[in-house]
C-alpha cells in the first residue's frame, strides 16, 4: 500500500521504545535546564538588590554631572563660544578625570557629554 505525502505510518514497537527513551531523556535536560535556569535566575536577582544601591548611587552622579555640564555649556555659550569650542572645553574638562576607566567606559561617558553639550547647547 502506497503511503500518502503527510501520512503517517504506524510506528514498529522498537522505533515506539527508542522514541519513548529519547523523550524521557529529553525530559531529564529540560528538568536540569529548568533547574539551571531556575538557579540562575536566583542568583541574579541576590546580585541585583545586592548591587542596587550602587546603581542608584551611579545614577545620582550622572543626574548631577548632566546639570553640571548643562550649566557648564549655557555659561560658555553666553561667552559666545561657537558649538565646537563648547564640545571641545567640555571635553577636555571630563578627558583627565575619565582616564582612570576601561576604554569602553570612557568612550560611553564621552558620549554622553557631548550628547549632553550639544543638546544644553542648542536649547538655550
Amino acid at each position: 500500500m502506497k503511503q500518502l505525502p503527510g501520512e503517517r505510518r504506524p510506528l514498529t514497537a522498537p522505533e515506539r521504545q527508542a522514541l519513548r527513551e529519547r523523550s524521557e531523556q529529553l525530559r531529564q535536560r529540560a528538568r536540569a535546564i529548568v533547574a539551571q535556569s531556575a538557579a540562575l535566575q536566583a542568583k541574579h536577582e541576590e546580585q541585583r538588590l545586592r548591587h542596587e544601591p550602587q546603581f542608584d548611587a551611579l545614577g545620582e552622579v550622572r543626574a548631577r554631572l548632566c546639570e553640571l555640564v548643562t550649566d557648564y555649556t549655557s555659561v560658555v555659550r553666553r561667552l559666545e563660544i561657537a558649538p565646537e569650542g563648547a564640545v571641545t572645553l567640555v571635553k577636555e574638562c571630563v578627558s583627565d578625570s575619565i582616564a582612570c576607566l576601561p576604554v569602553e567606559a570612557q568612550s560611553d561617558l564621552s558620549d554622553d557629554v557631548v550628547w549632553w553639550t550639544i543638546e544644553s547647547y542648542f536649547a538655550a
